[in-house]
């Protein structure tokens, strides 16, 4: 296991789709994280996961920390 930063945008859209509401608002776009994972794939899964899914946040990339 090792750490990586997530950069990562929530969706302010209550109904998301998987492209809806993340640009519209900056203060919820490059949020970013510390989580363990094998991989940056991973990592960024697991942000995903914990915001609520693709259709709520978009992991957008994920380096060693």
């Amino acid at each position: 296991m090792q750490n990586f930063q997530v950069t990562y945008a929530l969706s302010i859209d209550p109904d998301a789709t998987a492209t809806s509401g993340f640009a519209s608002s900056s203060d919820r776009n490059n949020l970013k994280i510390v989580v363990q994972a094998i991989s940056s794939n991973q990592a960024c899964m697991i942000v995903e996961s914990m915001f609520g899914g693709p259709t709520r946040c978009q992991a957008k990339m994920a380096f060693p920390a």
